[in-house]
């Protein structure tokens, strides 16, 4: 990894857990940002996304664990990929450090953003992080990434036989 992708994943990883130090210290009430469409509350969730899968945190642990070996091979393996891509692999990962450093340290994750206005649940910069990165990646595999030329294509073109989907 470059000096720069670290930046951005330790980034994330220290702004998520300080804004849930002070979540878990400063925010016993609500405390409304916007009324009725954006409030601070500090919540306590022992499953995923939504809720989900409550008291799951080792099979979390272990997902998240699984997930992290394989950005980091992935970001090694591919160190010239495009640099949307591998922001995304860096702010998924950072955000799966976040959470995963809360549930091993406190069982559960600590959230605190509310976005009221659709009563959306409860989520924290790791959270953010995530969802950002599964959108860039998104965006990267749907409008960029093309498909790598096979050995055998290259053959083909070599020859000027175009591949027209009639080779048996």
């Amino acid at each position: 990894m470059g000096i720069i992708e670290i930046i951005i994943l330790i980034g994330v990883v220290v702004i998520d857990i300080a804004t849930k130090v002070l979540a878990a210290l400063f925010m016993q009430d609500k405390i409304p940002l916007i009324d009725g469409v954006l409030s601070f509350i500090y919540v306590e969730n022992t499953g995923a996304s939504f809720g989900i899968l409550k008291g799951q945190r080792w099979l979390f642990v272990a997902l998240t664990a699984i997930s992290l070996v394989a950005f980091i091979f992935w970001l090694i393996k591919n160190r010239n990929a495009h640099k949307l891509a591998r922001l995304a692999i860096i702010l998924i990962a950072g955000g799966a450090i976040g959470n995963l450093f809360d549930r091993l340290v406190y069982g559960y994750v600590r959230d605190f953003i509310y976005f009221e206005l659709i009563n959306f649940p409860v989520f924290n910069i790791a959270d953010s992080a995530l969802t950002i990165g599964i959108i860039l990646l998104m965006v990267y595999v749907l409008f960029i990434y093309k498909e790598p030329v096979k050995a055998d294509e290259v053959d083909d073109i070599e020859k000027g036989d175009p591949d027209d989907g009639t080779d048996v």
